[in-house]
């Protein structure tokens, strides 16, 4: 039997109670299978664009050109990257793009291709990837690429040279 809560009528004259004895919807967490079938042409446009620009251009694509639903469009994207080798590289594969992210010289590109290789905190890669740059400064010097920074000399001896004109 239902238990009915009386409640009063609020001061703007709503009656809230009818709201409290409304039977609520069991909510269903189960994903459903969602199967599209979409020609060849379309499976490659929509993997050229995931490699391209990513997921959320592929599921635009998938959903302009089929008329699904988001849901049913980022489904099959996934689908179809995971079915054509997401290009999951091994463990060595994403180590070797950190030395040469480290190599040449971009320490912020290693540290992101590093957590996600590994799923560990910020500190924790910054503090691997800048005790890794220093062991491999050591063995291998010759490895880094120098950067090529213009210094400011040749600009410094340009004005020293036009204020020695000019006040002569």
């Amino acid at each position: 039997m239902k238990r009915l809560l009386l409640v009063p009528i609020s001061t703007n004259g709503y009656n809230w109670g009818k709201f409290l004895h409304r039977p609520r919807k069991t909510p269903t967490f189960g994903r459903r299978r969602i199967e599209l079938d979409i020609s060849e042409e379309l499976q490659q446009q929509i993997l050229n664009e995931y490699a391209i620009s990513g997921k959320l251009s592929a599921v635009r694509v998938c959903r302009d050109a089929t008329g699904c639903s988001l849901r049913e469009a980022k489904s099959t994207v996934e689908k179809l990257v995971d079915g054509h080798g997401k290009e999951i590289s091994t463990k060595e594969d994403q180590m070797d793009q950190v030395l040469d992210h480290i190599f040449a010289g971009e320490k912020i590109l290693a540290i992101k291709q590093y957590i996600g290789m590994t799923n560990v905190g910020l500190r924790e890669a910054k503090e691997y990837i800048e005790e890794l740059t220093e062991q491999l400064k050591i063995e291998s010097p010759d490895q880094f690429t120098k950067n090529k920074t213009a210094g400011c000399l040749g600009l410094i001896s340009v004005l020293i040279l036009l204020a020695i004109h000019l006040f002569s």
